[in-house]
C-alpha cells in the first residue's frame, strides 16, 4: 500500500480536540429544594469541573473518527498486481491437443505448459486442439490485465498449425511465444472405420520421419449403412437421382459413423423446401462454421443458401441448393459435406512441421500496457475509509444518546432520594 497524500497525516493533532473536550467539559450543577433552606438566597450555581476522564468509550470513538479521516485525506491506493504494471507478468498458454500430440508429445506438451506458466505471475493454461482459433479469445482475456503480456503456445507446430496471419492477429503489446513439443518419429494411428455402401474399410497408419505409410483392408459389410447425421430432401421424381449422387459422393468420400453433425441438403422442387427456407435461422455453431467454409463459393452467393433449420427437433445445417440431384456439382457438395464428418483431419498425419526460422520471425517480446481502467474506480481507495468514517459518527451518535439517557436517569434517582 501507498500514500498518495502522505502529509495529510499531520491532521492527526487532531486527536487532541476530543481528550481536551473530555477534560475540559463542565457539568451544571443539580439543583435541589431543601426544607430547612427555603428562608436563605439563592446563590448562583457552579458548574462542577472534571478533574479525571469519563465515558472512555465514548472518547475512543471520537479519536478513531479522526483518525480514519486523516487516513482517508492522506489517500490510500492498494497495490495490486495490475496497478503495479510492468512489475507483472500475465500470460496464456495454449496447449496443441490435435491429433499430431497425442501419446507422449500430450505429456511432454503438459509438462513444458507447467514449466512455462511457472515463470508468470499470473498464468493460465487452455488446451485447443486449434491453436489458431484459440488466439482471439487467448488476446480478448488478456486485454483484461496490465502489465507484460504474453501468448505462450505449445506445439508440435505441424504444417497448417499457424500462419503468419494468425500471428499477426493478435494486438500490439502482446508477446507472442512458441514452445515446440518433438514428435515421437514413429508410431501407428487407426483410424475410424470408413463405410461407403456395402463395404466398410479400416485404416492404419504409420507415421515416421520418411512420412506416412498407410495401410487399408475393406470387409463387406451385410447392408448398406447410411450416412450419419446427413438427410436429403428431394421431390419424388428426383429421389432416384439423388441417391445416386449420394451413393457416388459416399464411395469417394467416406463418411464417420461416430459423427454427431446433422445436415440436410434441400434440392429444387422438394415438397418441404418453402417451409424450410422460411423456418431458417443464422448459423450460431461453431461446427457449422467450420462446415460451410469447406463449402463451394458459390453456396454462399445469397444469405438463404446456408442456415440453421430446425428438423425433428434438432437443429440441422442445411444447404439449398439449385442444382440438379443427379449432377456433378450435387456429388460435389454432398462429398464435401460427407467429408465434414471425418473425427480425423487427414492433415493430422502430415509429418512436415514449420520451420523454426519461421516461428522464431513470428515471435514477438511484451510491451507493457496500463492497468485497465476497470481496475481503478477513482484516485486511490480512500472511499472505503469514509464509508468507515461515516460508520463510526452513527455509532458515536448512538453511544452518545444511550449515555445521556443514563445520565438523565441517574440524576432523577439522586434528586428523588435527597427530597426524600
Amino acid at each position: 500500500m501507498t500514500w498518495l497524500n502522505p502529509w495529510a497525516w499531520l491532521g492527526l493533532v487532531a486527536i487532541g480536540a476530543p481528550i481536551a473536550a473530555h477534560l475540559l467539559a463542565r457539568r451544571t450543577s443539580v439543583r435541589l429544594p431543601f426544607p430547612t433552606l427555603r428562608f436563605i438566597a439563592a446563590s448562583r450555581l457552579s458548574p462542577a469541573r472534571r478533574r479525571r476522564l469519563t465515558d472512555v468509550w465514548m472518547l475512543a470513538l471520537r479519536i478513531a473518527v479522526v483518525v480514519a479521516a486523516v487516513a482517508a485525506l492522506a489517500g490510500p491506493l492498494v497495490l495490486t498486481r495490475n496497478r503495479r504494471g510492468t512489475d507483472t507478468t500475465v500470460a496464456l498458454v495454449i496447449v496443441d491437443t490435435s491429433l499430431s500430440m497425442q501419446g507422449a508429445p500430450r505429456e511432454l506438451a503438459t509438462e513444458a505448459a507447467t514449466e512455462a506458466a511457472g515463470r508468470f505471475d499470473v498464468a493460465r493454461t487452455v488446451e485447443s486442439d486449434s491453436p489458431a482459433r484459440a488466439l482471439p479469445a487467448a488476446a480478448a482475456w488478456l486485454a483484461r490485465h496490465g502489465g507484460l503480456r504474453e501468448i505462450v503456445i505449445v506445439s508440435d507446430f505441424q504444417r497448417g498449425t499457424l500462419t503468419a496471419n494468425d500471428v499477426a492477429g493478435i494486438p500490439e503489446g502482446i508477446g507472442v511465444r512458441f514452445v515446440p513439443v518433438t514428435r515421437s518419429p514413429s508410431g501407428e494411428i487407426e483410424l475410424p472405420d470408413w463405410p461407403h455402401g456395402e463395404l466398410n474399410t479400416r485404416t492404419r497408419a504409420t507415421v515416421s520421419d520418411a512420412g506416412v505409410t498407410a495401410d487399408w483392408r475393406t470387409d463387406r459389410i451385410a447392408a448398406s449403412t447410411p450416412a450419419p447425421g446427413i438427410r436429403v430432401f428431394a421431390a419424388d421424381a428426383d429421389r432416384a437421382a439423388a441417391e445416386a449422387a449420394f451413393g457416388a459422393a459416399r464411395s469417394v468420400t467416406p463418411a464417420d459413423p461416430a459423427s454427431t453433425r446433422p445436415m440436410a441438403v434441400v434440392f429444387p422442387g422438394a415438397a418441404e423446401r418453402d417451409a424450410m427456407i422460411a423456418a431458417a435461422a443464422p448459423i450460431v455453431d461453431q461446427w457449422m462454421g467450420d462446415v460451410v467454409a469447406t463449402l463451394p463459393d458459390a453456396l454462399l452467393a445469397s444469405p438463404a443458401r446456408v442456415a440453421a433449420v430446425e428438423i425433428d427437433g434438432a437443429r440441422h445445417l442445411t444447404v439449398f441448393t439449385d442444382s440438379a440431384p443427379g449432377s456433378l456439382a450435387s456429388a460435389e457438395l454432398l462429398s464435401r459435406l460427407l467429408a465434414s464428418t471425418r473425427a480425423v483431419n487427414a492433415s493430422e498425419l502430415d509429418p512436415v512441421t514449420i520451420a523454426s526460422a519461421e516461428l522464431e520471425r513470428w515471435q514477438r517480446p511484451a510491451t507493457p500496457a496500463p492497468a485497465p481502467a476497470d481496475d481503478r474506480e477513482g484516485p486511490s481507495d480512500a472511499r472505503w475509509l469514509w464509508l468507515f468514517v461515516l460508520i463510526l459518527l452513527g455509532t458515536e451518535f448512538l453511544v452518545r444518546r444511550r449515555i445521556d439517557r443514563v445520565r438523565a436517569a441517574e440524576d432523577a434517582e439522586v434528586a428523588h432520594a435527597r427530597v426524600a
